[in-house]
């Protein structure tokens, strides 16, 4: 039986159920909408604050400086040259064989037609012997022939056929002496067992060193000299250097050989300079500085070597102007000892920077210090 409703409950029911519900809801959701849409248009197109700028000044990098003078100066050149021993050389037999014995290593000191080693050579020794007594015999024969000649007991053809055969008998025994001298190595010099290479009991074979000998008494100094300077080399005139294994002490010799042409590859010549060694201070391998003298060069300018940079193949160095940093390209004309003697790129009363200048490029803002 339906239920009849009262106006009041028909009206309550209707605003739950109704469309005015579903109208709010779409309402809500539209300023929901707005708001977002407004937010990111204000994040893209509101005007932003302008940043601030900080501007830091460039730091000033601090140098030290020294003035370019002019001066008069000797010029002169420092070669680099190399100890060698007067002679150094390799020993080796002349045959086959087993070495039987050695009388020197390493290090020992040997005397000239010292004998150094031997290989089996009992055969050899043997034929020696046996020769020797050939020889003695038609020594002996000659000597009894030659009286038979002078007392007219004997023709001269026949004489003469019992010298014809001393003479032989002497010739094998230099043969065989000559044998038995390939089986052994004497030292031909007084020097000093430098490299043993070879062990009592191997097999040598001939050309194969066994020995190394340097005669150290006297030594040489190898240098190459430039052509400008060559002309000036005379065999005999004495020639200072120093030997950095030494303490840079000084020591004299003097020229032994001037080479007549150049090294083809270098251009330069060889220049060999002979010095005592009787204390055996100098060692071959020794690094040794020869200084030859340019003469005098006067009103040169001079700038100290530390103040220049090699720059592939070229010197660079770094004047101070207004306080900044100025690269110059720097030709020379020598070196001697700690100065520079300048060709082009720096003129008298620059300031040119002598440390930091590594530190630094062209137009920095540099800082002198005192």
């Amino acid at each position: 039986m339906k239920k009849n409703l009262l106006p009041s409950e028909i009206s309550a029911d209707a605003s739950v159920s109704g469309k005015p519900v579903v109208g709010w809801l779409w309402v809500v959701l539209l300023a929901v909408l707005l708001i977002l849409v407004v937010g990111i248009f204000g994040l893209i197109f509101w005007p932003k604050a302008k940043e601030k700028v900080v501007v830091i000044p460039p730091v000033a990098v601090p140098v030290m400086v020294q003035e370019v003078i002019r001066t008069n100066i000797e010029e002169q050149v420092v070669l680099t040259g190399k100890v060698e021993a007067e002679k150094n050389l390799n020993l080796a037999v002349d045959d086959n064989g087993r070495i039987l014995w050695m009388g020197a290593d390493q290090g020992d000191r040997v005397r000239e037609g010292q004998l150094l080693l031997r290989l089996d050579d009992a055969v050899a020794t043997a034929a020696v012997a046996r020769a020797e007594v050939s020889l003695r015999q038609a020594e002996e024969d000659l000597s009894r022939w030659l009286a038979m000649k002078d007392a007219g007991a004997v023709s001269v053809h026949d004489y003469e056929a019992v010298r014809n055969h001393r003479d032989l008998a002497r010739i094998a025994y230099e043969e065989a002496g000559g044998i038995l001298a390939k089986r052994r190595v004497y030292s031909p010099v007084d020097g000093v067992v430098n490299r043993r290479f070879v062990e009592v009991g191997e097999m040598a074979m001939p050309g194969k060193p066994a020995f190394q000998v340097v005669q150290m008494d006297r030594v040489k100094v190898i240098v190459d000299i430039p052509e400008r300077d060559v002309s000036f080399m005379r065999v005999g005139m004495p020639l200072p250097f120093t030997v950095d294994a030494l303490g840079g002490g000084g020591c004299t010799g003097h020229v032994v050989f001037v080479a007549s042409a150049a090294d083809e590859s270098s251009l330069t010549y060889r220049l060999e300079i002979g010095a005592d060694n009787l204390e055996g201070r100098l060692k071959p391998g020794m690094i040794a500085r020869v200084r030859l003298g340019r003469g005098k060069q006067a009103d040169a300018v001079v700038v100290p070597l530390r103040a220049l940079i090699p720059d592939q193949g070229q010197y660079v160095a770094y004047v101070v102007e207004n306080e900044r940093s100025v690269r110059r390209v720097v030709k020379l004309n020598a070196v001697v000892d700690t100065v520079a003697v300048v060709a082009e790129g720096l003129h008298s009363g620059d300031q040119v920077i002598t440390a930091g200048q590594r530190l630094i490029s062209d137009g920095a803002n540099v800082r002198v210090l005192p």
